[in-house]
């Protein structure tokens, strides 16, 4: 079921750092639930800094494989998308 979502990061993610950061995620969220996700906890577990952490779920965010959700006080949520797919196509670099 994700070997269709691992293909697409692997071709078309050009950032380390946001594959990191999905590989983590994979081991912490599911399809179903919105589970709270602290960015310092990310750049601790991979030690790599804040603003890259942040710049790599907008990543995610904006080639639709993690979905964000409500938050919970101050921490955000996120849950998985099986196969991640741009939502637009984007230019060529």
């Amino acid at each position: 079921m994700w070997l269709p979502g691992f293909r697409y990061m692997a071709v078309h993610e050009k950032s380390q750092h946001a594959l990191r950061v999905y590989l983590l995620l994979l081991g912490e969220l599911d399809q179903v639930d919105f589970r709270p996700v602290k960015q310092q906890w990310i750049a601790n577990v991979l030690g790599i800094k804040v603003p890259n952490v942040h710049r790599a779920l907008h990543r995610l965010l904006r080639i639709n494989a993690i979905q964000k959700g409500p938050r919970r006080g101050k921490t955000l949520t996120y849950r998985l998308i099986a196969v991640p797919q741009p939502r637009s196509v984007e230019k060529a670099s």
